[in-house]
């Protein structure tokens, strides 16, 4: 068995008003990766902020990836990854 490997990763954009504000946090994602290395069913687990779920949720829909297997054979496969917002890192 072999997880899905990513071809493209699509960063969030922090949004402007919510760096203005100094709202930061992780974000973290539960999403599916389809046999075709599309991302599917993706679901907000947890969030400091409705405005930086909306920046993950618009960024991993952009994502593919090479599909994970099941001896040998494309198979669906759900993920969980975080994604930090860090404003002293991005200053």
């Amino acid at each position: 068995d072999t997880p899905p490997k990513p071809v493209y990763m699509e960063n969030p954009v922090h949004p402007y008003y919510l760096v203005k504000q100094g709202i930061d946090g992780v974000v973290i994602v539960d999403f599916v990766v389809d046999i075709d290395g599309s991302v599917t069913r993706v679901h907000v687990v947890d969030s400091p902020h409705p405005g930086l779920s909306e920046a993950v949720v618009n960024a991993v829909k952009k994502c593919k990836f090479v599909p994970g297997t099941r001896d040998g054979i494309p198979a669906r496969c759900k993920m969980r990854v975080p994604f930090t917002f860090d404003l002293k890192k991005e200053k």
